[in-house]
């Protein structure tokens, strides 16, 4: 029969819990620790977004999810037009559609950055 002297986890978060971690008493410390740090975020959080974007405008929200879907149709246009393209693409070609692609992403980061300001309670779209 073999003992678990400890938790090795492979993925996003390779981990080793120490075994001395794995009593129910240890665990539940961690966890306390870890609750209070994720309320300091939160409260931090709220407390600065308050301050800075108390209300957002509907049209300033409206005006980044038209750039998003504007920036989205140039980088499938590109792609697409690249593909129609004989051969291989070049470099400049790949890293234009990179370029149009993380701008698209930075848009659509920023409105799921807003979703969750709202999700939260921080802020309010007024």
């Amino acid at each position: 029969m073999s003992k678990q002297t400890g938790i090795f986890t492979m993925g996003d978060g390779d981990s080793y819990t120490a075994p001395e971690l794995l009593e129910p008493g240890a665990r539940k410390a961690i966890k306390a620790q870890l609750d209070e740090f994720a309320f300091a975020a939160f409260t931090a959080d709220r407390e600065i977004v308050r301050r800075e974007m108390p209300v957002l405008r509907r049209g300033d929200v409206q005006q980044l999810v038209v750039a998003g879907a504007e920036a989205r149709i140039r980088w499938i246009q590109r792609a697409l037009a690249v593909s129609r393209a004989k051969g291989a693409p070049d470099a400049a070609e790949i890293e234009e559609l990179a370029r149009l692609r993380q701008t698209y992403e930075e848009f659509a980061a920023a409105f799921e950055g807003i979703r969750r300001l709202v999700e939260r309670g921080y802020t309010h779209i007024g």
